[in-house]
């Protein structure tokens, strides 16, 4: 699927597509997802934490809720928390600009 074009069409297309696969994961994968979440917030937290570092595990992240990844989904659903204001609320809740932060990392590494 291109990921490029209508942004409002590509994130409701993304966050269906996530949501159908999240239903079928299981418990271990679940606590995995949960895992990998918490040390994204708590290396966001850190300024002078490593930028690849974050990318690599927010990938990650990404690979257990959507086996299909590619650089222009990953690239994509920065756009969606950058729309979602739940998204950057729930971030920036843990650190000033986190979520901000994750999307500028996203781009930067999917560029």
């Amino acid at each position: 699927m291109n990921y490029e074009g209508n942004s409002n069409f590509v994130d409701q297309k993304l966050v269906e597509e996530v949501q159908k696969n999240k239903k079928s994961l299981n418990d271990e994968t679940k606590r995995q997802i949960l895992d990998i979440n918490e040390n994204i917030l708590r290396l966001l937290a850190n300024s002078r934490s490593d930028d690849k570092k974050i990318f690599q595990l927010h990938k990650e992240w990404l690979l257990l809720q959507y086996p299909k990844y590619s650089i222009e989904f990953h690239r994509a659903l920065a756009n969606v928390y950058e729309n979602d204001g739940a998204f950057l609320s729930f971030y920036n809740k843990y650190s000033d600009n986190a979520g901000c932060r994750l999307i500028n990392i996203i781009r930067k590494f999917t560029s």
